[in-house]
């Protein structure tokens, strides 16, 4: 790749200057950097207030040191990649005109397949200041311009061709008033879609087991009690976005060499990273405020809950077999923060037997992504190797048959018998549940498992069917006086 300075352009050839955030990347340099501080020094955030107050230069050169492009791709409009690079195969001048830090434009450029040059006193130039130092360097009507951004206009203006590009409808109409554009590529993605799916709200699923409590208690019918457990289903359902907000712009570099994760919005350049910066500390606070509506140990929970994900998401997720147990936590909290906000307590039968059920589960997820892996080094940055695939399938699978075995132990208690009129008929949860569990571990086994269990739970005909039997038997302990043949009560 060449690299020069550019140089008064010839009137037959006007070179192409082009944006570089938002335009030929799907992202901002500045803030995959400051994501990468984050990641790797967290304990420089403190100083980032003080860099900001010493300018933008400033800032963006420390929070380039240490930042690299060579471990992940980052994302680039192909389409407009695919133009460039045929520009450039005529002779064609391309310049980067980029208001990010110039190492960083540099480390960049080097993934590209054709030369550029740099322009590198735009760094801190927008609009009008921009578009008279283009003039200057090119002349007016010497250059094309490559933009996406309301402030380009003022450059578009001065430009001998304009190219919008992932722009929005308004932006459009407003560049081709001008009568200079020669290309528009609109986006190809919403960002109101983009945002959405940034919150995982099928994700939410998971929280209906802050349910659990009532209905085990049989107060699912108490309209109070169901309105406190509502509450308490939105106040986690926000915390739980801020979680998964934060994961995926901590895992922004991981997602994108992966072969599903990289379509997540961050990581695709769909949504952009300021917005998810933006939008977590909202979602917290949200949901911390509506659990307030709720006993104080609800909100005590809800703050663990929070707390512990985001130690998953920063340290633990990273730690073999410590990731696994504290998924199951996070699995287990949500009960508890159900059974608090309905003033329920919860058994120590349905905390073993929740535990063990949700360690089997979220084994089976890494059995799942080991299963995948084709090198023995197995899975990048999880600490499991594919030497460790048979012995966390036994984990897992004697996990979840652990599970069946604190089922039959309560099934035999006496405090069965206060709940349920005829306790004979919970003999059948186990076969129902026996089938489920070793179903789930041959379909893990066989490479079939999906790597989001809320896929598997959604979609698989057998588990829906298991809840709508299980839901069966319950109601039979209720009310059917006649047992199951061969079962004493």
């Amino acid at each position: 790749m060449s690299v020069a300075q550019p140089t008064r352009s010839s009137p037959r050839r006007v070179v192409l200057c082009v944006d570089v955030d938002g335009t030929l990347l799907r992202t901002d340099l500045l803030f995959e950097s400051f994501l990468s501080l984050v990641k790797c020094r967290p304990w420089l955030l403190a100083a980032v207030p003080f860099w900001v107050l010493r300018g933008r230069s400033y800032l963006q050169r420390q929070l380039a040191r240490g930042t690299s492009f060579a471990n992940a791709p980052i994302p680039i409009r192909q389409d407009f990649l695919q133009y460039l690079e045929k520009e450039s195969a005529t002779g064609r001048r391309i310049v980067l005109c980029s208001g990010s830090d110039e190492a960083l434009v540099h480390r960049f450029a080097e993934q590209l397949k054709f030369p550029v040059e740099f322009f590198p006193s735009t760094v801190h130039l927008k609009g009008r200041r921009k578009a008279q130092a283009l003039v200057e360097r090119f002349g007016s009507r010497r250059f094309d311009y490559a933009g996406d951004a309301m402030d380009d206009l003022p450059v578009w203006n001065q430009a001998h061709h304009a190219i919008v590009v992932n722009a929005s409808s308004r932006l459009q109409l407003a560049a081709q008033a001008l009568g200079n554009v020669i290309l528009v590529l609109p986006r190809t993605r919403s960002a109101v879609s983009a945002f959405f799916r940034s919150l995982r709200a099928r994700q939410w699923l998971k929280n209906i087991l802050v349910f659990v409590p009532l209905i085990t208690s049989h107060g699912l019918l108490q309209g109070a009690q169901f309105a406190k457990a509502a509450i308490s289903f939105l106040s986690m359902s926000l915390c739980a976005s801020f979680v998964y907000v934060v994961n995926d712009l901590m895992d922004v570099e991981s997602d994108r060499t992966h072969r599903s994760k990289r379509k997540r919005p961050f990581a695709a350049g769909d949504l952009p990273i300021r917005v998810g910066l933006l939008t977590a500390p909202l979602l917290l606070a949200a949901g911390i405020i509506l659990s307030l509506l709720l006993p104080p140990m609800a909100s005590v929970l809800l703050l663990t809950y929070v707390t512990t994900a985001t130690a998953y998401t920063f340290w633990f997720k990273h730690k073999m077999l410590a990731d696994v147990i504290l998924l199951s936590l996070l699995y287990t909290l949500r009960i508890l923060e159900g059974g608090a906000a309905t003033s329920i307590l919860v058994s120590p039968w349905l905390l073993a037997f929740s535990l063990f059920l949700f360690i089997s589960f979220a084994f089976s997820k890494r059995v799942a992504e080991l299963a995948r892996v084709s090198t023995a080094e197995g899975i990048a940055g999880r600490g499991y190797l594919v030497a460790d695939l048979a012995t966390l399938a036994s984990l897992g699978g004697g996990s979840g048959f652990l599970a069946c075995l604190v089922l039959s132990f309560y099934i035999s208690s006496e405090n069965v018998r206060v709940l349920y009129a005829h306790p004979g008929w919970l003999w059948l949860l186990l076969p129902l549940l026996l089938n489920w569990m070793g179903r789930v571990w041959i379909v893990t086994m066989r490479g079939q498992m999906s790597d989001d269990p809320i896929d598997f739970v959604t979609r698989d005909v057998v588990t829906g069917l298991t809840l709508l039997c299980g839901g069966l038997i319950l109601l039979l302990a209720m009310k059917c006086p006649i047992g199951p043949p061969g079962i004493q009560e």
